[in-house]
């Protein structure tokens, strides 16, 4: 059994904690935590040019490749 809840960024982090029973604060996560990449926080695409979709895209197709190893151990 896996229960989590992912955030994008440490904004969302921070609110999803806050509204968060103190018993099941510990399953609230960053997304890319499960990346492997030195980004902690999944950039807003906007402010990344033609390629920040793309980049994000690859962010979080990490993040959920990680995710799913984990599950699977």
């Amino acid at each position: 059994h896996f229960d989590l809840i992912l955030a994008a960024d440490r904004s969302n982090l921070a609110d999803l904690r806050g509204q968060c029973p103190p018993e099941h604060r510990h399953k609230v996560k960053l997304l890319l935590s499960f990346a492997d990449c030195s980004e902690q926080e999944v950039p807003d695409p906007y402010y990344g040019g033609d390629q920040g979709f793309e980049r994000v895209l690859d962010l979080i197709e990490s993040a959920c490749e990680g995710l799913l190893a984990q599950i699977n151990r």
